[in-house]
């Protein structure tokens, strides 16, 4: 069960003391916290609240925002978000090639945009289909070249 606890340190490299009440399960991990965030310590006094039996939502809101591991998440997110959009686009515009009869998108221009995309193609031995997985040449080829 979380419980808060005042933790009065002192900065072993410049001797000042400094306090900080941290929300946790355990005297270690609070501790542990502080050392994580701020280096080598010294810890004079740590004193117990009792536990905490709810929590404000904006007040975890907070918390997970200010999270360093979930601004870098996010901005991963962000990226790869971005990245799927690109490549959407260009599904997309394969998409109207092939719909279009009089025009068709040979499988080389899609393994062309898969390949600038970074995307693995995996190759049939027996025609031109290509795909993503290297499970789905071994379907296609079960499927479409039986003997």
């Amino acid at each position: 069960m979380a419980k808060v606890f005042t933790i009065d340190y002192t900065i072993k490299s410049k001797k000042t003391t400094f306090k900080a009440s941290i929300l946790s399960n355990t005297r270690e991990k609070a501790i542990d916290y502080i050392y994580s965030r701020v280096g080598a310590i010294q810890v004079n006094t740590v004193t117990q609240h009792g536990k905490i039996d709810a929590v404000d939502e904006e007040v975890v809101d907070e918390i997970i925002k200010n999270n360093p591991s979930y601004k870098s998440n996010n901005q991963k997110i962000k990226k790869k978000n971005e990245t799927i959009a690109k490549m959407q686009e260009d599904i997309d515009y394969l998409r109207r090639g092939l719909d279009n009869k009089e025009q068709s998108t040979p499988s080389k221009d899609i393994a062309a945009v898969m390949k600038q995309n970074k995307v693995k193609v995996y190759a049939c031995h027996l025609c031109d289909f290509e795909s993503d997985k290297k499970n789905g040449v071994k379907l296609h080829i079960s499927k479409m070249h039986k003997e």
